[in-house]
């Protein structure tokens, strides 16, 4: 299959959406009664509600045959049993087998998929329960009592998200993850300003060993902490507490100064954005404690038991895919917005964007030629209620329509208002949920000229200004979004929250046919900057560059004399 384009169901999709262009979803509400639970749909802690959609029972009915047509089901099994779905890799793509309980034995180059993820588990419950503990110390013989995750991409972002979300749910307060991400100085030197390094254990997360900003990270870190060993007369034998690495290039590791047992493993067949999963969550595991990422496990295994066996018209990940190229490829939308209302998610939007925008930010299929149609959307999104006060305005007026994914918890969870009463607590966040439900109500409904013109007679303005004023306060509406509800913000519903966009955006890239598990695009830069590098040292080096880029690398020399 090279274009989707060429199934009968996608034109009989672009003929449908003309069709409803004529209607608003206020419309279709109007027209069924039922609507409400035709159009939502539960699992995992986690309810679905997309009947604020322009999106009836025909175009679900469309969808289906259209993925039936591009063949989902027998990409979902290969997905799921280990077959080289990342074709331009030639590898499989088996993050669900990391949080799985499948008994199915699959074998990758005649290795056990089941042996190798229980042995790098138990491995990382031994590690954690013994740090958290204090069992081992580090070499200067004081409990750890800071983390500091070094990595970037998929190596950060993941372990990172999850941490923050999951703040309120640790019993161990006192152990401190900070993440280093960026080669960036300034938020380097900040961290090592506030830790003391002597109670700090350095975790080194880089699936090949050879992003340059990790390694340049470090190096610096490998430093300190060796002159902190010459300074303090600590024996090279005891110089081995403090550095770890996880990654799928474990000579490269070893070739660094990192001691094997130091080194947990992970696979080429764990994408980099999928890798919170495996031992790239190690800093999640000793923050949280390996019991509880052990249910954020189970929470993605939950989500992918739904997405494997629930009906199409309930499959909340399918769902959701559905909307994203129905929105994208027949309703023109260039982006969506990621709004959770929760500041514990702050860093789901990100987390996102990554996720869905390097896995489908895709020009070619995957059958090696040139799209001709929309692939993924712009992802970006801020916190409720604080977006409100930065771009509401833009979603609600704005000549660009954005759909909208808002995301809300029905419980709040804090360890640190314990003066304060349930009763109070429980206020804010009803204040917190009110504002996430009329935000999509007003994106729906709008406001309508008739009702402007009533209120502004109320003021007493003469016609002429009246008339100015309600072009200005009049909403078109109609705008489309779906409401998210989670029970609570825990590590199992968590866990079923990111595995439910992973398969969204698995589903996509299938109906799209373009490969979802490559990145050639992130390593085009990366191999670019190594030479632009070179010639900001050496000012000898071979001039290769464009006459712009060439003329900014001269600038920026002159400036750092």
């Amino acid at each position: 299959m090279s274009s989707p384009k060429r199934e009968k169901i996608w034109n009989d999709l672009k003929e449908h959406q003309i069709f409803l262009k004529t209607q608003s979803i206020k419309d279709l509400f109007l027209d069924d009664i039922s609507r409400i639970n035709k159009f939502t749909a539960d699992a995992c802690g986690i309810h679905l509600d997309f009947s604020k959609n322009l999106f009836t029972s025909e175009t679900l009915r469309l969808f289906i045959k259209l993925t039936e047509a591009l063949h989902l089901t027998d990409q979902t099994k290969a997905l799921f049993t280990g077959k080289s779905i990342n074709i331009t890799e030639k590898r499989p793509a088996l993050h669900t087998a990391l949080r799985g309980n499948s008994e199915k034995q699959i074998l990758i180059d005649g290795k056990s998929v089941k042996i190798q993820i229980k042995t790098e588990l138990e491995k990382m419950r031994i590690f954690s329960e013994t740090i958290r503990s204090g069992k081992i110390k580090s070499s200067f013989g004081k409990p750890f009592k800071t983390i500091v995750n070094v990595g970037i991409g998929g190596s950060d972002l993941g372990p990172r998200l999850v941490i923050n979300a999951l703040k309120n749910n640790t019993g161990k307060d006192e152990l401190k993850v900070h993440f280093i991400s960026n080669v960036d100085e300034e938020p380097f030197a900040s961290i090592l300003d506030s830790i003391d390094i002597e109670n700090t254990l350095f975790i080194i997360a880089s699936k090949t060993f050879s992003t340059s900003e990790t390694k340049q990270n470090a190096w610096l870190i490998k430093e300190l902490l060796t002159n902190r060993y010459r300074k303090k007369g600590i024996r090279h034998e005891l110089q081995t507490s403090q550095l770890y690495a996880v990654t799928a290039n474990k000579a490269a590791a070893l070739k660094f100064g990192i001691p094997e047992n130091n080194i947990f493993e992970i696979w080429d067949w764990v994408g980099g954005r999928y890798s919170v999963w495996s031992a790239m969550g190690v800093s999640v595991a000793l923050k949280i404690g390996f019991e509880k990422f052990l249910e954020f496990l189970g929470g993605g295994a939950d989500m992918d038991e739904h997405f494997i066996t629930a009906a199409p018209e309930k499959n909340i990940p399918l769902l959701l895919s559905f909307l994203s190229v129905w929105h994208r490829n027949f309703q023109g939308y260039a982006s969506q917005a990621i709004l959770p209302y929760a500041d514990s998610l702050s860093l789901l939007p990100q987390y996102l964007q990554q996720l869905a925008m390097e896995s489908n930010g895709k020009m070619v299929n995957r059958n090696g030629g040139l799209v001709d149609y929309d692939t993924g959307p712009i992802i970006w999104g801020g916190t409720g209620t604080n977006f409100q006060h930065a771009f509401a305005q833009h979603l609600h007026q704005s000549t660009t329509i954005t759909p909208c994914d808002f995301i809300v918890s029905a419980n709040s969870k804090s360890n640190n208002l314990h003066e304060l009463t349930n009763n109070k607590i429980k206020h804010n966040q009803n204040i917190l949920i009110a504002n996430c439900l009329a935000q999509s109500k007003a994106l729906m409904e709008g406001r309508d000229i008739k009702s402007v013109s009533e209120n502004l007679k109320r003021l007493n303005l003469d016609n002429g200004e009246t008339k100015k004023l309600v072009a200005h306060q009049f909403f078109p509406g109609s705008r489309p979004s779906n409401t998210i509800i989670i029970k609570n913000i825990q590590p199992r519903t968590l866990g079923s929250l990111i595995a439910m966009y992973e398969h969204k955006t698995f589903c996509e890239g299938v109906i799209w046919n373009i490969n979802s598990f490559d990145q050639w695009g992130v390593e085009l830069g990366k191999k670019l900057s190594d030479s632009i590098r070179d010639q900001l040292i050496d000012n000898n080096h071979n001039d290769t560059q464009d006459p712009s880029t060439k003329n900014l690398i001269n600038i920026i020399k002159k400036y750092q004399k």
